[in-house]
């Protein structure tokens, strides 16, 4: 059976979570995603033949996933707008609570009363954390010190593959582009 034959009457079990929109509805009650998915599971890519099917059941599967998320920002467009714009309202008082409350605690960190005072509003425990300036990586001593795997990236990149003390373990990216896009 082909992806696109598995295109069917059945409802699908995500139907319920869309009842905002009769066309998604409908797109979705039409489509047996269990099956597509079973099929997908069950191919094995051994040949050109079976890897092209897997390239476009791949694609099928993104465009389809492509559609349904299109149509679920255009739902939501209106929610998110009034969110956005009741967030940027009331964001002004948030920022000025902000400052309030790290001006106070900007007051309380100098003051070196207590390590935990309790009111009828809550709590405030004191506890002291370190800001760390590295001065001098010379004498750091090693086990405080880290890989740069950016720079073991960037080194691949450019061709080098040994490194002392490193393994590299070769992983393929599969990258699928819709024709048109």
């Amino acid at each position: 059976m082909d992806f696109l034959d598995l295109v069917s009457n059945n409802q699908s079990e995500h139907q319920s979570l869309v009842k905002t929109d009769k066309n998604l509805d409908l797109m979705l009650s039409k489509i047996d995603f269990l099956s597509i998915e079973q099929q997908s599971e069950n191919l094995v890519v051994k040949d050109e033949s079976s890897a092209k099917k897997a390239v476009e059941m791949g694609l099928q599967a993104r465009k389809l996933r492509k559609n349904i998320d299109e149509k679920r920002k255009e739902i939501l467009k209106p929610v998110l707008d009034y969110q956005k714009s009741f967030s940027k309202e009331i964001g002004v008082y948030f920022d000025q609570l902000e400052r309030i409350e790290k001006n106070l605690t900007d007051k309380l960190s100098s003051w070196n009363g207590a390590e935990r005072i309790n009111t009828d509003e809550g709590n405030a425990l004191f506890r002291s954390d370190y800001q760390i300036i590295v001065e001098d990586e010379n004498v750091v001593p090693r086990e405080f010190m880290s890989v740069d795997t950016k720079k073991i990236e960037n080194a691949i990149k450019l061709g080098i593959l040994n490194f002392d003390g490193i393994k590299l373990i070769k992983k393929t990216k599969i990258e699928m582009r819709i024709k048109g896009n």
